[in-house]
């Protein structure tokens, strides 16, 4: 947690998450449920973390104070306690404590590219969902236009030095 801010006259209390963004980031994103349906599997998991400090510390809302990493613009997202999300988020804990405890892992989540292509774990949970350079590249439009993109690589490179240098002559 944050910070949590207070009024002393009213007694008002709320946690604040912080969250410094890029700047396409912090355009989009503008509610709660911009956050649990973003592409960033990493946005996918703030609302949660705000909604466990709600529910451990009994506070009924609080903010996400999304900052811009490129001009310091702030803005403030008020979160609700979900008690239905909260109660997944529980059952998830529980889980994973269940697992830990039995020293087993989880069943695997449908591959996501998203997801399991960044994963620290995949080692772990891919060990049978292996392909091969043969299995990948059977579609021969695909290696068409593999071998056509290659080979215009080196002429956008030149292009976009000489676009670069005209701009900056002009």
């Amino acid at each position: 947690l944050d910070f949590v801010c207070r009024d002393d006259n009213t007694k008002f209390e709320f946690p604040v998450e912080v969250k410094s963004m890029a700047p396409y980031d912090w355009e989009k994103i503008n509610t709660i449920e911009d956050l649990l349906f973003s592409k960033k599997t990493w946005h996918k998991t703030y609302p949660g973390q705000l909604t466990l400090y709600l529910l451990g510390k009994n506070y009924e809302v609080g903010m996400f104070l999304l900052i811009n990493k490129l001009n310091y613009a702030p803005k403030a997202i008020w979160v609700h306690l979900d008690y239905t999300y909260a109660e997944e988020l529980a059952k998830r804990a529980e889980e994973i404590n269940r697992h830990m405890k039995a020293n087993t892992y989880p069943d695997r989540i449908p591959y996501d590219d998203n997801v399991c292509g960044k994963c620290d774990f995949a080692k772990i949970c891919l060990e049978n969902y292996v392909r091969s350079e043969a299995e990948i590249l059977t579609d021969d439009e695909l290696v068409a236009k593999l071998n056509e993109r290659e080979a215009l690589k080196d002429p956008k490179k030149r292009y976009d030095e000489l676009d670069d240098e005209v701009k900056a002559q002009l």
